[in-house]
């Protein structure tokens, strides 16, 4: 048998451990006895926790800062790059949005996880939002080009194709607009009625090119007296001013000055004959009596008759 005895001596606290021997008869000899000093095992013991406890905090740091690599190169390292990508976005112009997605698409994230799927998705949100901006982008200056084109077409609509001035239709539609005026007592307006004279004698004469170009300067005649108010050409060679402004305040002065460069220039005997511009004018105002503007328009036509009229005389007797 064997036997552990524990006490208190000079050299410490000592466990003693005895064995007995026996010969080779099996008859008791003497014991074998070993100490082993408490104090020493209880410091191996503190040791080797002490030891432990270093070894476990320090491969706790090393799990702990690995967690922290692994977070930071997965998660907060992708979500960072792709903030600081976001703040410096511009969202002035389609190329801005352009270098946005150029951007990001540098940032080339792959990590293999939701991180690099939002990061997929994101981009793509913004791909799209670029292809529908340029497809609006393009929408839009097609609807600009067409509103142009229809603005052209609707000038053209209402211009007369040989002097550039409004036609038939415009004048129309000018007196519509006048007559609603006149409904709310606006009656600040006259009409001017002009009739090109000897059209007919250069077009049978001399040719039409001829005609075209004695009513073209004809009409330039009438817009550079009458540079603040509306011109129509209603038919081959009349024409309607409808005075506004400037005009209509002056309508006086300007209608004799507009007279006499027209018989000044049919005097001019040295010209060829359809360089000779001549027109009968007629003027009318519109009175607080006047219920549309046709009747202000047919009381211009009678004075620009009368004109015509005195202008064959005077052509006869020459």
């Amino acid at each position: 048998c064997s036997s552990d005895l524990i006490g208190q001596t000079k050299d410490g606290y000592l466990l003693t451990y005895m064995r007995p021997l026996q010969d080779e008869n099996g008859n008791h000899q003497c014991y074998a006895c070993v100490d082993f000093s408490i104090d020493a095992v209880y410091k191996q013991d503190r040791r080797f926790i002490f030891l432990t406890a270093v070894l476990c905090g320090f491969v706790s740091l090393v799990i702990l800062l690995l967690d922290i690599y692994i977070v930071r190169r997965s998660i907060t390292g992708p979500l960072d790059k792709m903030t600081k990508c976001t703040r410096e976005f511009r969202y002035e112009t389609q190329n801005d949005q352009l270098r946005n997605v150029r951007s990001m698409e540098q940032l080339q994230i792959n990590t293999k996880d939701e991180i690099e799927e939002l990061y997929h998705v994101f981009l793509s949100v913004m791909k799209e939002s670029l292809f529908y901006q340029t497809n609006l982008s393009r929408a839009r200056d097609d609807i600009r080009a067409k509103d142009v084109l229809l603005g052209e077409m609707s000038k053209a609509a209402y211009r007369d194709a040989m002097t550039g001035v409004g036609n038939k239709a415009a004048y129309q539609l000018e007196m519509e607009k006048i007559d609603e005026g006149i409904q709310k007592g606006h009656t600040d307006f006259a009409i001017v009625m002009v009739d090109v004279n000897n059209l007919k004698y250069v077009n049978d004469t001399f040719g039409h090119e001829k005609g075209d170009n004695y009513i073209q300067n004809c009409c330039n005649m009438i817009c550079n007296a009458y540079k603040h108010s509306p011109v129509y050409r209603i038919g081959g060679d009349e024409f309607v001013v409808v005075l506004k402004k400037e005009d209509f305040e002056r309508r006086d002065e300007i209608f004799r000055e507009l007279l006499d460069e027209f018989e000044a220039a049919y005097l001019r005997e040295e010209k060829e004959p359809w360089e000779r511009y001549s027109a009968s004018l007629g003027m009318a105002r519109c009175m607080d009596k006047d219920a549309n503007a046709d009747v202000v328009f047919k009381r211009a036509d009678e004075r620009m008759y009368e004109n015509k009229i005195k202008f064959k005389k005077n052509k006869l007797l020459n």
